[in-house]
């Protein structure tokens, strides 16, 4: 299983990037289901800790991609982990 710092953020919430906000919001209510394989692939191949610890990630994922701006930058590479790169 990758770390989960390799997975973007359409990785974790099980989207394409050509995702709407609808299908967004559909693919966080989905992900934020008890952590069992049928809600979310990635699920199927980790502990129940390990998906646990992903809660936080699905959180930050969706905040970043349902915000349009926040969108655009973390598409352009400018954000990682809810921080601006400063180059």
């Amino acid at each position: 299983m990758p770390p989960f710092d390799s997975w973007t953020y359409y990785d974790i919430l099980d989207v394409s990037p050509r995702a709407g906000r609808s299908d967004i919001e559909k693919a966080y209510r989905r992900t934020k289901a008890p952590y069992r394989a049928d809600s979310l692939p990635l699920y199927a191949l980790m502990s129940a800790a390990e998906a646990e610890s992903l809660a936080p990630l699905i959180r930050e994922a969706f905040e970043t991609l349902s915000n349009e701006k926040k969108r655009r930058a973390y598409d352009r590479g400018l954000v990682r982990d809810g921080k601006t790169d400063p180059d």
